[in-house]
């Protein structure tokens, strides 16, 4: 976050759902997460169908994970290192988050 109190956004990595489930590259792999650092991840889903699809875990179902796998200096791993929100309309960045200058959607499409 700037002197100002924006927040400034690097992208880690972006994929197909539809393909496997494993770690991929990250963009830059010289990005470094520091302390104070957030790390936030979206899935953006669009039902181009007439079903309702619903949120669970097999290939009939929607699913958003993003794994990331991490190394630290030393012996210290993070103490609080999984996590999750329930989204919207429950979850919002700006809202419950308290972050700003979110990239727009075209960012998280493919």
């Amino acid at each position: 976050r700037s002197e100002e109190g924006e927040d400034s956004w690097k992208l880690i990595g972006k994929k197909d759902p539809k393909k496997p489930q494993m770690f991929y590259p990250v963009t830059d792999p010289t990005m470094t997460i520091r302390e104070n650092d957030i790390v936030a991840a979206r899935c953006h889903m669009e039902n181009q169908g007439s079903e309702t699809i619903e949120i669970g875990p097999s290939g009939a179902n929607e699913m958003c994970n993003f794994y990331m796998m991490y190394s630290v200096d030393g012996d210290r791993i993070l103490s609080d290192n999984t996590c999750f929100s329930p989204g919207p309309p429950s979850y919002y960045w700006a809202q419950q988050g308290g972050l700003n200058n979110i990239p727009d959607k075209a960012a998280s499409e493919l």
